[in-house]
């Protein structure tokens, strides 16, 4: 377990100086944060009725078309009928595809460590889209999946992000 979560970080790490050497020392990256309320998908449904996901990341600006960087936050899954929450936390990379001003696409792929008892964690990724109001302000759809052993667990969540 333990040389999974060194893995996981190595890997963060790896990604984030692949994407600062590919950085126009003249374009900025920023910091982003946001709030999303998360609805069971698949198997969550059966065990969670809930989530809320608070989602923490920057990004550098690869190209006028293309962001990266490195992404957590933190996810609590509520249980349903006897089941007991489900939280982790995400340890991933990010890179986003700006289709237009307003409009870009892409995710995060990384490793999720159970916040919860037991400990552990699992593979994670979220594909996601995002709707720009203006430089600052956003809103994101996307489809949070933790997966494992053959069980994978995901929600269908809609938010509101923030740059600064």
């Amino acid at each position: 377990m333990k040389k999974l979560v060194v893995f996981a970080a190595l890997a963060v790490f790896g990604l984030t100086v692949n994407a600062q050497v590919g950085v126009d020392r003249d374009k900025n990256g920023h910091f982003y944060g946001g709030i999303q309320p998360g609805f069971p998908i698949g198997d969550s449904a059966d065990f969670t009725t809930f989530s809320i996901a608070v989602d923490l990341g920057y990004l550098f600006e690869l190209s006028d078309d293309f962001d990266a960087g490195v992404a957590s936050g933190y996810t609590h899954a509520f249980g349903e009928d006897g089941f007991d929450d489900f939280q982790f936390i995400p340890v991933a990379g990010s890179i986003y595809f700006n289709a237009s001003e307003s409009v870009s696409f892409g995710g995060d792929i990384g490793y999720a460590i159970n916040a919860g008892s037991g400990g552990g964690g699992d593979f994670y990724y979220r594909p996601a889209l995002v709707y720009k109001f203006d430089e600052a302000n956003a809103i994101t759809l996307d489809f949070r999946t933790v997966s494992g052993d053959g069980v994978s667990f995901s929600w269908l969540g809609v938010g509101y992000r923030r740059s600064f």
